[in-house]
Order: C-alpha cells, then sequence, then structure tokens
C-alpha cells in the first residue's frame, strides 16, 4: 500500500524545465508566473533612462577637515579677507549688544519642558563655537561656550530675521569663531530620547570675530604640555580644568587682600628696579638704565621698602606683587613669582604665627567648602593634607641633632670657621653633597632641605634659625645667636617665611656686614649693604613683625599640581628654535600692504632701496630726554648710522638755516654737524650717515659745508702728516673722501654745495660737479641734488666690493695729476 502511494505522488508531479525539478502543479504555475513579471519588469528597467548616480553631499566643514592646518590657515585668511573687502557681512563689527549671562540663562531657564518655547524672552549673547552641525540646509547646530559654560543653539531657517538670509548667516562660520546670537530660550524634543536639551533657538547669528586656525578637535583635546604653555589662549579655549586653576587663584588672592584690608592693613606699591638687591637672600637680575647709565637690579623683595614705611608711621603696611630671582628653573621655582608680604608693628614672631593659621585655614575653607586636600608629586604619590590649626612646630637645631647624631656648636659660635669645618664633616657623615661655595648658611640649609623639610606633609612652622642665616631678622630673646623666625612647610615645600624685624641699626650693619663677607666667597645670593636702610633704622623702627607668603606654590597645592607652569599664566619659557621662520602671516597669505606711518618717510635719493628714517625719532621727542642722552640710532635697512644729540644750549646755531637754536636742536655724533627741528622736518631732509670702512661719506640733506682743499703730494711728508693731524682735531676733512666738521662760516653753510668726495673715477672729479655750484631751496624740497648723491655714495661702496681702486688711492692719483 505505501509502495502505491508513493507512485501516485510520482505521477501528479511535473517537470520544471528550468531548474529540472518535479514539483506540483500548483508550485511550477507560480513559478512560470513569477517569471513572466520578472522578465516584464526587466524590460521595462531597460527601456528607461538611465538615472544619474546621487552620491552623499559633503559639506565644506567636511571637507576642511581633511586639510593641514597650513592649508585650512591660508583658505580660511584669503576667504576672511573677501569680506574684509566686501563687508557682507563685516567680519570685525565694532559691538554687539549682550544682555545675557549664559551662567544666568542656563539656571534661570533651567525648569523648562521638553518642548515648550518661550519665544517672548529675547536673548542676546555672545560666545565662541566650538562645535557646528548642519542637517540639510535648513537646519544647523551649534555647541557655544562662554563664562566656563556651554549651550546649544538651533537655528532654523523658519525662524531666521534680519537683512541676512538664512544661508548667508551660516555659510562663514567655522569652529573657533565668535558669534552674536539673537533668539530665545527652549527645550528641544528629539525623536529618539524622552527629554531634550536646554537650547537657544536663534533668529539672528551674527559674525564677531573669525578664528584662522584650525582649533583641536573636542575628542583628541589640546594636551601637549609646552604648547599649552607657549599657548596659554589655546589651552583656555579648550580646557576648562586650566581656566579653572586661574578662576581659582583669582579666588585666592581676592580672600588674602580681603583678610587683610579687615584688620586694618594698607595696600601699597614698592619699587620694581632698586640700586641695591637687597631684602632677600637671593641672586638678582640686571637691568641698565640709559638716561642715568647704571645697573639696576629687578627686585627680589620688597622688605626695606615696606619696613621704611613702617619708620614713616604706616603702621600695617601690605603688597601684592610680582618678585624677580635669577635662579634656576624648576617644578617649583620660575624667575618671576609673586608674593604677599606684610609688616605689622608691635607684633613678633609668634603673632605671626597664630595670623598665619587664622588666614590659610581659612583660605582653603573658604576655596574647598573644607579642611582636607590632596595633593599628588610628580612621582604619583599622594598627600592628604589636613589645613586646620593648630599647626605642627618643630625646632631646627635640636632636630638636626636628632637626626643627624651628632651635638651641634652654640647658636652663637654657629658662624665660626670651627663651625665650618664641623658642618662639613656631618655633610660627609650624611652622604649630603652641597656644592660651593660651602658657607655655614648653606651647608645648614642643606641639612634642613634633607632631614626635616622632607617630613612635613601637614602644614609646619620649623623655627630656630641660626641668626647667620637672617640678616634681617631679630635675636632670639632667649636663645644666644639664634633669631625670631619660622618657615612654614605643607608638602615638603616652603610657603610662608616670618620673623621679628630687626630694628637695631647697629646690629643691622653687622649683619649686612657679614653678608657682604660671606659674598666675597663667592655666595652670589648675599645681600648688600642698604645704606638708605640703615640711616632709616636710625630715625627709629618700632618692634615689627614681617610676613611673606608665596602665592604660586599655594594654588598648586590648593589646585593640585605639581608644576609651578599649570598655576602661572604665562611661564617663562625656553625660546623655540627655528619655530615659525617660514609661516606666513595673515597679511602675507592676503598680500596686504603695509600703510605708511606718520614720522616714517621715504628717501628720494633711493627710492628703490627703501631707505626709510626711523619714526622712533617720532615716538622719543629730544624735549623728553637729557642733554646727556643721545636719541636712538637712526636705523635704515642695510647701513651703519649715526646718533643725534639733543641740544640744550640755547646759543647753538642750526647749520642749514643758520638760526639760534628756539627750541629742539640735534647735533650729530660723528661729523659734528647741528640741525633744528623746523630743518629737521623739512620735505628731503635726509639724515644718512653711510660708512666704508675707515673713509666717511657724511651729509644731512642736500646742503652741507664745502669741501676744505685736499692735502697737496708734494708736500713734504712731515708737513703732511702734522697738517692732516691738525684738520682732524679741528673737525676739517683729509683726503681720501673724509668729511668731518667744517670752519665755514654761518653764511657759506647755508648757501654751500652738498659734500662729496673726490674719488677721481672716470677721469672727472665729482667734487668739482658740486663745490662750486650753489643749491637752491627749490632743489633743497625738490630732491633734485640726492640722486646724484646717492650714485655717487654708490660708486663708493662698489670700489670696494669689486676690488676697484679706494677713494684714497683714487684721491692720491688725482693729486699727482694736479702736481
Amino acid at each position: 500500500m505505501a509502495e502505491e502511494g508513493s507512485a501516485d505522488q510520482l505521477a501528479n508531479l511535473h517537470l520544471d524545465d528550468v531548474t529540472g525539478e518535479k514539483v506540483s502543479k500548483s508550485e511550477l504555475k507560480k513559478r512560470q508566473k513569477q517569471r513572466v513579471l520578472d522578465e516584464r519588469r526587466r524590460e521595462k528597467a531597460a527601456a528607461a533612462p538611465s538615472k544619474p548616480k546621487i552620491e552623499k553631499e559633503i559639506n565644506a566643514e567636511e571637507e576642511e577637515s581633511q586639510l593641514t592646518p597650513n592649508q585650512y590657515y591660508e583658505i580660511r585668511c584669503r576667504n576672511i579677507q573677501k569680506l574684509r573687502q566686501t563687508q557682507k557681512p563685516n567680519p570685525y563689527p565694532h559691538k554687539f549688544n549682550v544682555t545675557t549671562d549664559l551662567r544666568d540663562f542656563l539656571r534661570r531657564h533651567e525648569s523648562i519642558k521638553t518642548g515648550e518655547h518661550l519665544k517672548d524672552v529675547e536673548v542676546r549673547l555672545g560666545g565662541r563655537i566650538y562645535t557646528k552641525r548642519a542637517s540639510g540646509t535648513k537646519l544647523v547646530f551649534y555647541d557655544i561656550r562662554a563664562e566656563g559654560v556651554k549651550v546649544q543653539v538651533m537655528c532654523q531657517a523658519q525662524e531666521a530675521a534680519g537683512e541676512v538670509q538664512f544661508e548667508q548667516q551660516h555659510e562663514h562660520l567655522r569652529r573657533g569663531d565668535i558669534i552674536g546670537i539673537v533668539g530665545y530660550p527652549g527645550r528641544t524634543a528629539p525623536r529618539n530620547r524622552p527629554e531634550g536639551e536646554l537650547s537657544i533657538f536663534a533668529r539672528e547669528i551674527i559674525l564677531l570675530t573669525p578664528c584662522l586656525h584650525q582649533i583641536p578637535s573636542e575628542h583628541y583635546g589640546f594636551k601637549d604640555q609646552e604648547q599649552r604653555y607657549r599657548q596659554r589662549y589655546l589651552d583656555l579655549i579648550m580646557n576648562d580644568n586650566s581656566r579653572n586653576v586661574f578662576l581659582t587663584r583669582s579666588k585666592m588672592i581676592t580672600y588674602i587682600r580681603r583678610f587683610l584690608d579687615e584688620k586694618d592693613f594698607v595696600e601699597v606699591e614698592t619699587p620694581m628696579m632698586n640700586a641695591i638687591a637687597g631684602g632677600a637672600t637671593a641672586k638678582p637680575f640686571i637691568t641698565h638704565h640709559n638716561d642715568l647709565d647704571m645697573n639696576l637690579f629687578m627686585r627680589v623683595a620688597p622688605e626695606l621698602y615696606l619696613k621704611m614705611l613702617i619708620v614713616g608711621g604706616l603702621e600695617r603696611v601690605y603688597e601684592l606683587g610680582r618678585q624677580f630671582r635669577n635662579e634656576g628653573i624648576d617644578l617649583t621655582h620660575n624667575p618671576e613669582f609673586t608674593t604677599a608680604e606684610f609688616y605689622m608693628a608691635y607684633a613678633d614672631v609668634y603673632d605671626l604665627m597664630d595670623i598665619t593659621e587664622e588666614m590659610v585655614s581659612g583660605l582653603v575653607k573658604h576655596i574647598t567648602g573644607g579642611y582636607r586636600t590632596k595633593f599628588k608629586t610628580q612621582t604619583g604619590e599622594v598627600y592628604e593634607v589636613n589645613w586646620e590649626k593648630p599647626w605642627h612646630r618643630i625646632d631646627m637645631i635640636t632636630t638636626l641633632e636628632e637626626k643627624c647624631g651628632e651635638k651641634f656648636p652654640p647658636g652663637d659660635e654657629l658662624h665660626t670657621t670651627a663651625t665650618n669645618e664641623f658642618l662639613k664633616g656631618v655633610l660627609k657623615k650624611m652622604k649630603v653633597e652641597c656644592t660651593p661655595p660651602q658657607t655655614n648658611a648653606r651647608m645648614l640649609d642643606k641639612l634642613v632641605g634633607e632631614f626635616i623639610e622632607n617630613d612635613c606633609v601637614n602644614p609646619t612652622f620649623i623655627t630656630g634659625h641660626p641668626q647667620m642665616m637672617s640678616p634681617l631678622a631679630k635675636y632670639h630673646r632667649e636663645r644666644s645667636g639664634l633669631c625670631e623666625r619660622f618657615e612654614a612647610f605643607v608638602c615638603k615645600k616652603e610657603i610662608v617665611n616670618a620673623y621679628t624685624e630687626l630694628n637695631d641699626p647697629f646690629d643691622q650693619r653687622l649683619r649686612f656686614e657679614e653678608q657682604a663677607r660671606q659674598k666675597d666667597q663667592g655666595d652670589d645670593e648675599a645681600q648688600m649693604i642698604d645704606e638708605n636702610f640703615c640711616t632709616s633704622l636710625e630715625y627709629g623702627l618700632p618692634p615689627t613683625g614681617g610676613w611673606g607668603l608665596g602665592i604660586d606654590r599655594l594654588v598648586m597645592f590648593l589646585t593640585d599640581h605639581y608644576s609651578i607652569k599649570e598655576v602661572l599664566a604665562f611661564p617663562f619659557m625656553k625660546e623655540e628654535v627655528g619655530q615659525g621662520k617660514d609661516k606666513k602671516t595673515a597679511a602675507e597669505v592676503v598680500d596686504i600692504k603695509p600703510e605708511v606711518e606718520e614720522g616714517i618717510r621715504e628717501s628720494s635719493a633711493d627710492a628703490s632701496k627703501s631707505l626709510l628714517v626711523d619714526h622712533e625719532l617720532r615716538l622719543f621727542p629730544p624735549s623728553t630726554l637729557s642733554h646727556r642722552s643721545p636719541l636712538p640710532e637712526i636705523k635704515m635697512r642695510g647701513e651703519i648710522h649715526s646718533t643725534f644729540t639733543p641740544i640744550t644750549i640755547h646759543t647753538a646755531k642750526c647749520d642749514i638755516c643758520n638760526k639760534h637754536n628756539t627750541g629742539e636742536m640735534f647735533r650729530c655724533d660723528k661729523c659734528g654737524r647741528q640741525c633744528c627741528q623746523t630743518c629737521w622736518d623739512r620735505p628731503g631732509f635726509d639724515p644718512r650717515h653711510k660708512m666704508h670702512n675707515k673713509d666717511t661719506v657724511a651729509y644731512k640733506g642736500p646742503v652741507a659745508a664745502p669741501l676744505p682743499p685736499l692735502v697737496g703730494k708734494g708736500a713734504e711728508k712731515g708737513d703732511k702728516k702734522n697738517e692732516e693731524k691738525k684738520r682732524r682735531r679741528s673737525g676739517t676733512v683729509t683726503g681720501g673722501g673724509e668729511v668731518g666738521k667744517s670752519n665755514a662760516s654761518p653764511s657759506a653753510l647755508s648757501d654751500a654745495s652738498t659734500v662729496v668726495a673726490d674719488h677721481g673715477h672716470g677721469g672727472e672729479s665729482k667734487r668739482a660737479r658740486y663745490s662750486t655750484d650753489p643749491v637752491t631751496d627749490d632743489e633743497i624740497l625738490a630732491g633734485e641734488m640726492l640722486p646724484q648723491l646717492s650714485a655717487d655714495i654708490e660708486h663708493v661702496r662698489d670700489s670696494y666690493v669689486e676690488g676697484r681702486d679706494s677713494p684714497k688711492s683714487s684721491a692720491k692719483e688725482a693729486t699727482k695729476g694736479k702736481d
């Protein structure tokens, strides 16, 4: 029966000619019908015209992201230059009225619900574009940052207002640009998540300042440490942490200033440059004062000036400012740094300890909200610091005796030669190195740094310093040879230094002399004797406490940065060698020529060489300088020029106009010629001096002294030398084309011709060409004589460069012919 059933099934199957399979009749019909439909579709598709392949549209921002920074910079510069020319829109408008603070905006409208819009509330704010996202041509999103916070800006074509169309408002905008936004608050209603984002729905976007450079992407950020220090502006744009550090620093300085103001201290300012580097044991920077012709020192501390104010009756003074020390650069030291120093009459070192604990503990509480902070070192070690008062106090000498196992000499012997040998032995025993000069103070300081400071993680006062280490501190009232001083250390670094001030003028001079002795031994950090300060003490300094705090280090600890460069807005950096030499400026990329400034004039003698009179003479007019101070050098490209000294003697006459000095007048330091301000400003005047080895061709415009007669070749050798000496002493000119002072009368000077040395080239005397023909005022104003003068000067130069006869030899040959 089973065999009969299977045979019947096979008999009902039909062969599919295409596949060769046997299928049921219904399946075969279904397949055949489908094949007919497929064939009709193919025929229809073949008959239809071919459609062009649609490629995904790539916007300009995506294309520019593939460019190198230099390519992007050049393209961006050209695009902005077009906007500058067309002013559609003006890429650098003068004003945009901002009425909304972004931080207040986020707080005020945080409660807006998803999909809700407040169209009646106008928002006007400015910010920088961090991201730009376009969804077609009618919808653009921006992420804007301002005041350290971020907000989304949603721009829709149907919401656009203003004179500029929607596309034109957005086509020029790129990441980094600063824009102005006019719109209203609202919250988006996205389809893929339940809650929308608080946004500004923009009606108008205005370009305020374009960014010409590619800014780093938010994904990779700006993390190169050295470049962050060099380009702090870009660091602040990209890294919120850097911004927060400087905000914290500002809050700390404000707190310290308010703390002292509330205790009736007076903030003062003292000089940054001093004739003597005093106030602290440190190596100073040296600068030079040109007018006084003396070296000055950048201040290492304001201490001496502040104490002189105490002498004068300002009993509580403080100063927040920069100090400069020419010392090493490392993770905790910078050549310039910020300190807070105060001086308080009728206070001593113990009062200052209490004030320090109160101020610093309160500051930490104000900044962090508590008394405990964490600090991570460069090696990854984490210190947990408790700033709450009272702080630990330790004695220096007692602790060193415990650490080194040696009994130190008494305090009144710590400055002796015997103690010097003792300290050298202790250093050798404890295997501690101290670089020369090995003075007692330096060796003790080295031991303290090695065995005491390294244990000071929590705030600690180190007291009991020897007098030789503190030349400005008062002696200890109970322990001979020591002084009343403390240093506060946190995380193994000093943050505060304070002591009872020395007010005994006799003792102070002895301390300064000891410092001078250490300086003679080679200690560059030792202080010099300040006679003015010693004199002020003789008028009477009341018992006073002095205190100094390192702002930078305290900021490091409270912001958890082990490098001082992180807390300085612009730390000192080595010069980048070879960087930026081939880089074009924005003006060079778009071929913008500089405009002529007032006081810069082009010489009519040789315009093609652009020999410009230095406009520094207009920035520093003679009336502001002493008669002993020469004006800045006249600088012109490829030339060596003279300096002109102001003349304040009113009997002097101008060698050009023959008038007495009634105002400002200059004298050339090389040729002695005198010129008044009026002639200096006359068109065609050219105060150039060109030097060619020892021979000088000197002229000051088209009018000068006539050339004196040359010394004859046939004269006796001795007579010739004597005559040359006389002429040089009197300022006259000897052979060889050297022009100096002239003994001619003022009337001859006013009508004289331009001086050109007799070079004798081409068989024609250039001197003969000008020595007899007077020059008129019209020629002077027109500058007609200058081109010929320039040609003569060029001949002198060529004679040296090309190896032809020198002016002296030419003058000799000319003299031979005359003989």
